[in-house]
């Protein structure tokens, strides 16, 4: 129960001296960011950096954060006047800093258009997004019309995905004459500019045939690469972060140090100075994206549909089990590594024990579960293009296959009666594929890879990828996850 002050601006000044007192508090800015989907990741990155950058220049720039469904956030963040504390979190130490840039926070099932007005007000110079890889409504990198959020909002006129928001707030900033914007996709998806790009443009050409010339001459789309581990907030946790700055703050996340943004720079017009904060901005982004993608990202779901098979809660229990380390270790040198054009600043053997000292931080806990989620979208970039490029060079997968296998036999506990706990938007859709051949894994594997449109087509007819899933998905139900993690790290 809340028994100190509340985190605000009028408070602010009775924080701890550990918490710090950003130099931007109470500012206003003509300079805006419109941020779509202003979860605790955003949170802890987007806004860190530009936070740091304000800190640092006399440029200030202020976020307006936007939740298309929930107003939660919001709810939880407005009676602070939207600060709210990081916490940095090591084996070896802490740093809390205060956020204070962004200004508001906007629900779109409340009020789609306000959201529509904040993205066309001439303040509006840049908008990032972050909403998960389903939120791009995308099949095959163009707009997913058979999805029934982009149908209802065509046939409509309403808001509720992402590329409606945009392109009807593009098309209000052509009407009024205003200047063009960029937009900047933070998301874990490869070539994430371009992919929203297209489901922009895809959907403005339902509302007007002059619109998407004017976006290709007024609009920029840039990709990014993210990196942060930001485990869901708990309430514990939000105590002890009160604790630590003297002030209730309901908002407070938990983050690891560890932080990375690589921007492709192709902005229209001006951005705040993240570069302050340690961004990167690069021609091409596509080669961080790939190595955070399938190092990082890859080992990651790795982690959880292994754990989720040993009944860990947390990744770092997973990555203690020296089997486990052992195996992860090999699939990032072995096999990740080597699917990749490394860039050439990166070691990559550096690189990978910094990852696998990242998933021990036992201080910042991430759910198996959490990392398990949407595997049918998240694995082809995460695992299943890397097995592809491997089987191009003659390389055998074989730590793949087995982290497939893992995610196979999640969906076959939980299709069989619920051993594990599956999240993913194309559930149904996979159990139809798999209940009629649960008593059989040569079909049942077959079935999967030909018929879940979630298999690079190479890789469909590959039969000693398919071979391999079926030996390590057989052997997980035989012998245990320990024992196939020691065959097959030992290969």
């Amino acid at each position: 129960m809340m028994t100190q002050p509340r985190l605000n601006k009028a408070n602010l000044t009775q924080a701890k001296a550990a918490l710090g007192q950003p130099s931007s508090v109470g500012k206003r800015s003509d300079n805006k960011i419109v941020h779509i989907g202003i979860g605790a990741f955003s949170r802890a990155h987007q806004a860190l950096y530009t936070q740091i950058a304000n800190d640092k220049t006399q440029d200030y720039w202020s976020i307006v954060g936007v939740s298309l469904r929930s107003p939660g956030v919001r709810d939880t963040l407005k009676p602070q006047d939207y600060l709210y504390t990081i916490k940095e979190r090591s084996l070896n130490e802490d740093n809390l800093r205060c956020i204070s840039c962004l200004e508001d926070i906007l629900v779109g099932s409340e009020n789609a258009q306000a959201v529509i007005d904040q993205i066309a007000d001439e303040s509006t110079k840049i908008v990032t997004v972050t909403v998960t890889e389903k939120g791009y409504c995308q099949k095959n990198q163009r707009l997913d019309t058979s999805n029934s959020a982009v149908t209802a909002d065509i046939e409509s006129g309403s808001c509720t995905s992402l590329p409606a928001y945009l392109a009807r707030a593009l098309l209000a900033r052509k009407e009024a004459g205003l200047a063009g914007i960029t937009i900047v996709s933070c998301d874990n998806l490869p070539n994430n500019g371009e992919i929203l790009q297209n489901v922009v443009t895809d959907f403005a050409d339902t509302l007007q045939a002059e619109l998407r010339n004017w976006i290709d001459d007024n609009v920029r789309f840039c990709s990014t690469m993210v990196d942060r581990i930001v485990p869901a907030a708990t309430e514990q946790l939000v105590q002890e972060i009160s604790t630590d700055i003297g002030l209730y703050d309901a908002g407070a996340l938990l983050c690891e140090p560890y932080k990375q943004w690589v921007i492709e720079d192709n902005f229209l017009s001006s951005r705040p100075a993240w570069e302050e904060a340690g961004a990167l901005l690069v021609k091409d982004v596509a080669a961080y994206e790939k190595l955070k993608l399938r190092m990082l990202n890859g080992c990651h779901s790795a982690l959880a549909y292994i754990g989720s098979l040993l009944g860990d809660e947390f990744i770092h229990q997973t990555i203690a089990r020296p089997e486990v380390e052992a195996f992860i270790a090999r699939l990032m040198g072995s096999e990740q590594s080597k699917s990749l054009q490394v860039p050439s600043d990166i070691d990559i053997e550096q690189y990978s024990g910094a990852v696998i000292e990242r998933f021990k931080n036992k201080y910042v806990p991430y759910r198996n579960a959490q990392v398990a989620t949407d595997g049918s979208l998240k694995l082809p970039q995460r695992l299943l293009f890397s097995a592809n490029d491997l089987r191009e060079k003659n390389i055998t997968p074989h730590c793949i296959a087995l982290a497939v296998a893992a995610w196979l036999q999640c969906l076959v506990g939980f299709a069989a009666g619920g051993s594990y706990s599956v999240s993913d938007p194309n559930l149904e859709r996979l159990e139809a594929i798999i209940t009629p051949h649960l008593q059989d894994s040569t079909a049942l594997v077959s079935a999967m890879m030909s018929q879940s449109g979630i298999f690079p087509e190479s890789l469909q007819k590959d039969e000693v990828f398919e071979s391999l899933v079926l030996e390590c998905f057989q052997s997980l139900q035989t012998l245990g996850v320990a024992e196939v993690l020691a065959n097959v790290t030992a290969r």
